[in-house]
């Protein structure tokens, strides 16, 4: 008989407590990802329910809540993988002083509360940037408004430098036995954060840039050869866009001297008794043939759009609402191209009255052999348009802002069928999509700019 000896080898202190750490990561893992698909469902079937609502004012107070929940969540989760890596970067160990014998235990120096007490104010700033499209949506700016859509901003922007030096770490651990100190890492993300966030804010001080493009048009009438079409976008007056920045945008519009003027969409981000004032310039914007407005998904969300419609109209703004314009008004048909504008896709979704992306009626009365012209604000919208049976030659569009700063271009890009600029579709049709004369909320752009673009329709040979 072969008697074989077994030992029992207990795992050490330190093994035990990465084990611990270990699971309590799985259970940190689990927990989320269990709460946010339950938040998921449950704000689907929430969704449904007011989407069925007729009561427009109820629908709008309930998707404003809906949408600070949402956002609210997703930056509770960066705020706390922010708060994690960067609020004890300053902390120190000392001896405790009712238990010298028991070793070291955590204990924050005045500097380290310091640095958390700045952490935690700017968190605050970020939570609270939604409140001022609530109190404060007026003519002009405030102060709080913009500091604190900012502080919004710099919060992605931290995040995304604990992200970038996490993978430069991981790189520098695949040629080396050694990874960047936890405190060096961190200052490395704060000096991006700072650096990139001072950047964005700057490049939206600046005028918008006016972009020069030329289309080709197939059968386009010789009186229209050379057509200058000036193409606005996501102006988004509200909390941190005012009468200041309209004025300048009118200003530039007007010595641009164009024959025609397009606002597709995204004009505004509130109530026209507080923006009237802020909205105002508008009426000064001179053009051969007027200026005509197409709503965006953000009018919808104001839930005031007739209100709007009847303002625009006021002051001289031709509104196409799923309807058309035919170009010059007076000449015969032969020499006109037919201007169509649809309601944006958000009005279908949020079912809002009589709204909704209906082409087949936007394009009623447009003569057959005509140049089409459609103004839509979402360049799915486009998408659609080009699978329809209408012929559509060119589409001038919006609402990506081009993702307006880093890492959001990148899920832009991907969630748009056309992100930035001018794109062929098959043979004889074209579409333009607009960075915004703007920008939303954040007052930051990075890799992207302000525009305005300077369209201009030739004929194609």
């Amino acid at each position: 008989m072969i008697n074989i000896g077994c030992s029992i080898v207990t795992p050490s202190k330190e093994v035990k407590a990465k084990d611990k750490k270990m699971t309590q990561f799985v259970r940190y893992i689990w927990a989320g990802s269990l709460g946010l698909t339950s938040v998921g469902i449950a704000m689907y079937f929430f969704n449904k329910w007011v989407v069925s609502l007729n009561d427009n004012n109820l629908k709008g107070r309930l998707f404003r809540a809906e949408f600070i929940v949402f956002i609210q969540g997703v930056l509770g989760c960066v705020s706390y993988f922010v708060w994690r890596n960067v609020a004890n970067i300053f902390s120190i160990k000392k001896p405790s002083h009712r238990n010298p014998e028991s070793g070291c235990r955590f204990r924050s120096d005045t500097g380290a509360r310091i640095w958390k007490l700045v952490i935690a104010a700017y968190f605050c700033l970020a939570h609270g940037c939604y409140l001022c499209n609530v109190f404060l949506v007026q003519t002009h700016p405030h102060m709080y408004s913009i500091v604190s859509y900012f502080m919004l901003g710099f919060h992605v922007q931290m995040a995304t430098g604990l992200v970038l030096v996490t993978i430069l770490n991981f790189f520098i651990k695949l040629v080396s036995d050694q990874t960047l100190r936890h405190r060096a890492a961190v200052m490395m993300a704060v000096f991006y954060a700072v650096t990139i966030s001072m950047y964005g804010f700057y490049n939206t001080r600046k005028l918008p840039t006016v972009n020069n493009v030329k289309i080709p048009v197939k059968d386009l009438p010789q009186n229209l050869e050379g057509l200058t079409i000036t193409h606005l976008s996501d102006i988004h007056l509200g909390p941190v866009n005012g009468r200041r920045e309209m004025v300048q945008i009118v200003k530039m519009v007007n010595d641009i001297q164009s024959d025609v003027v397009v606002i597709v969409g995204d004009l505004i981000d509130g109530g026209l008794n507080e923006l009237r004032k802020a909205a105002s310039p508008i009426k000064k914007i001179k053009s051969k043939y007027g200026t005509f407005f197409v709503t965006g998904n953000h009018e919808y969300y104001a839930l005031e759009v007739d209100e709007w419609f009847s303002y625009l109209k006021s002051v001289g703004v031709t509104v196409l609402h799923n309807s058309n314009f035919h170009l010059p008004k007076n000449a015969p048909s032969s020499q006109q191209i037919c201007v169509v504008g649809t309601d944006d896709l958000e009005a279908s979704r949020i079912h809002y009255k009589d709204h909704g992306f209906h082409l087949d009626k936007a394009m009623e009365g447009c003569r057959e052999g005509q140049p089409v012209l459609l103004l839509s604000h979402q360049p799915k919208a486009a998408q659609m348009a080009f699978t329809s049976e209408h012929r559509i030659d060119v589409v001038l569009s919006g609402h990506t802002h081009g993702g307006q700063m880093f890492p959001l271009v990148i899920g832009a890009y991907l969630a748009n069928p056309y992100y930035v600029g001018l794109y062929p579709h098959g043979p004889n049709s074209h579409v333009y999509v607009s960075q915004g004369t703007n920008f939303w909320g954040i007052p930051m752009r990075t890799f992207t700019s302000r525009e305005i673009a300077v369209i201009t329709l030739t004929k194609k040979v």
